[in-house]
């Protein structure tokens, strides 16, 4: 049992720290960076992005919740738990509120030069903090609980 805890925990840990990772540098650098070029370009390079970012986010995150939970359900604490639930409200929001916004701006018929899609684009910003500030929360929790067993 305190094998498979101690290889769970590492399993969620490393999944939420790069998950929180990858979605700093996209709202503190990728992001804005696609915003200082033309709404055609902006979107042109959203769309391989957000391809791209799918195939890695997205099982980050399942790891970080399916882990999380082994690792709360093996005695490890309840901070596993808040972890996956903090990771599992990140899934959430981005089926639930992020994913229409996703749709609008990877459909093919979608105007790639008006204001509508640079808003759009715009807002998938603001949209996506949400998912940075709620899984940093995640890791910070990790790191502290880390930092507290260590020192114990």
């Amino acid at each position: 049992k305190t094998m498979f805890l101690g290889l769970s925990q590492v399993i969620s840990a490393l999944a939420t720290y790069f998950f929180s990772g990858a979605a700093l540098y996209i709202t503190l650098v990728e992001h804005p960076a696609r915003l200082t070029q033309s709404t055609p370009n902006a979107l042109s390079i959203w769309v391989i992005s957000y391809q791209r970012g799918l195939k890695m986010q997205l099982p980050l995150a399942l790891a970080s919740v399916i882990f999380g939970i082994i690792s709360w359900i093996l005695g490890g604490g309840i901070s596993w738990l808040i972890v996956a639930l903090l990771m599992t409200s990140v899934i959430l929001f981005t089926i639930f509120v992020i994913a229409p916004t996703n749709k609008t701006l990877q459909n093919p018929s979608t105007d790639k030069g008006s204001s509508e899609t640079r808003r759009l684009i715009e807002k998938w910003g603001e949209l996506h903090t949400v998912r940075t500030i709620l899984s940093f929360i995640a890791t910070v929790i990790l790191v502290w609980q880390n930092t507290v067993n260590c020192s114990s």
